[in-house]
């Protein structure tokens, strides 16, 4: 009996079992980019490894970086005394080549980082002359501000002929955000200007323009010639519109989604049910997204799937909106803007061109929100104006994914001599700058 229990207390026991996975699995490593550059650092085992065959390499790799440095350009230009027959002498000297600012010391790449950093990383100006004076350079702060005013002058026609393309596009999606701005008649106070966005979505062309106020004039005056599809948010200044001939409507379902999402903790069954009408609308898109659909293929499965919801959502609002809901009441307020808004809402469906909400547009001017957060206002309406256009380049390339910095180095370079007639060259598309692509 005591042998028997000791085999059994030395019994081996042996099992399968899966590799971990899920939340408790290791976590991946990251791969590593392969369009940056490489250092290669070769390394022997210690040891004499003479007369061993070299069997392969064993491969690790680590992010690294180099910190941000000033250097200086100096241009030596010969020069030289060419003899002329009248006996005098003629001094022949090297020219310079063409500059973003013309006898200015800031070079092109100085000048991108410093606009990059601002407008796109939110980096205020007086951040930027504390880290220059790190690196043992004092760069005053006029002279930041007077640069970037020059480069902005200087890209002026670039901006003209973004804001024409975009315009020229026949679908555009319209927002606009608050700004304020330094009002010199008023001290210790700011104005609060207006931000207004438009996206170009077929092309992917973005361009911002400064106004001083919230009013109908802004849109009206960006949008004279304007002839397609608007789609905006419930704003009444964009009213108008419709009764333009040449322009047509379209709303945005995610402001519809959000008036119900803000019913449901007063009328949950309600917004409830109006929630799950819009959410079977969005998996319809997110099938034509997923599936790579065109736009002829996305209005047919439009046609087909999201006609009948859309019809759906129509009658209960006919059914319910003025029986069922107190007009004040959240699920009122509710009903009520998707009434208002119901005919430019069921537009999306006759085109498969157009987007089902502004969310596109909306993260375009997210960017300005921290902008707000970091330098806080605009030092003046010209400063905004000069705001509105870097933020057009900078929304610009994200919609293309051309790598901001590089793009506007570039620019800053080709700019000053570039023919006025090319300059739909220089816009930050893929099809102008292939070797800019970023992931």
């Amino acid at each position: 009996m005591e042998a028997a229990r000791e085999e059994v207390k030395r019994e081996k026991v042996a099992y399968e079992r899966s590799k971990p996975s899920g939340p408790k699995a290791p976590p991946a490593r990251m791969p590593l980019p392969a369009h940056l550059p490489r250092v290669v650092v070769e390394l022997e085992p210690g040891g004499d490894t003479e007369g061993l065959v070299c069997i392969g390499t064993e491969v690790t790799e680590e992010l690294e970086a180099t910190p941000s440095s000033l250097f200086v350009r100096r241009y030596e230009r010969r020069k030289y005394a060419q003899p002329q027959p009248d006996g005098g002498t003629r001094v022949l000297v090297a020219q310079l080549p063409s500059r973003p600012i013309d006898m200015g010391i800031g070079g092109a790449m100085l000048l991108a980082t410093i606009l990059v950093e601002k407008f796109l990383y939110h980096m205020p100006i007086y951040r930027q002359i504390q880290r220059f004076k790190s690196m043992g350079v004092a760069i005053p702060d006029s002279t930041i501000h007077d640069w970037i005013a020059r480069v902005c002058h200087l890209m002026e026609p670039l901006y003209d002929l973004l804001v024409a393309k975009a315009l020229g596009a026949g679908y555009i999606q319209a927002d606009e955000t608050p700004l304020p701005v330094l009002d010199r008649d008023k001290a210790g106070s700011t104005h609060r200007g207006y931000l207004w966005a438009y996206h170009a979505v077929r092309p992917g062309l973005a361009f911002f323009d400064y106004r001083r106020t919230r009013g109908k004039a802004g849109p009206l005056c960006i949008l004279a010639k304007y002839k397609g599809w608007l789609q905006v948010d419930g704003y009444a200044a964009y009213e108008e519109f419709e009764l333009r001939e040449g322009v047509s409507l379209v709303a945005c379902m995610a402001h519809v989604r959000r008036k119900f999402e803000h019913a449901l903790a007063y009328d949950k069954p309600n917004a409830s049910h109006m929630l799950g009408l819009v959410r079977q609308l969005y998996d319809i898109e997110r099938t034509a997204r997923e599936g790579k659909m065109d736009a002829a293929a996305r209005l047919e499965l439009r046609t087909e799937k999201a006609a009948p919801v859309m019809r759906e959502a129509r009658e209960w609002l006919l059914a319910n909106y003025a029986a069922t809901f107190l007009p004040k009441s959240p699920m009122g307020q509710a009903c009520a803007y998707f009434m208002g808004r119901l005919k430019y809402m069921e537009r999306y469906l006759d085109d498969g061109e157009l987007e089902i909400d502004n969310n596109p547009i909306e993260n375009l001017i997210r960017p300005v929100a921290l902008g707000r957060k970091n330098y806080l206002f605009a030092g003046s309406h010209d400063g905004a104006k000069r705001l509105a256009m870097a933020y057009s380049f900078f929304a610009t390339c994200k919609l293309n994914r051309i790598d901001p910095l590089q793009w506007m180095h570039a620019v800053l370079q080709k700019m000053p001599d570039h023919p006025i007639n090319k300059l739909e060259q220089l816009l930050p598309l893929q099809k102008n700058w292939p070797g800019l692509y970023a992931v």
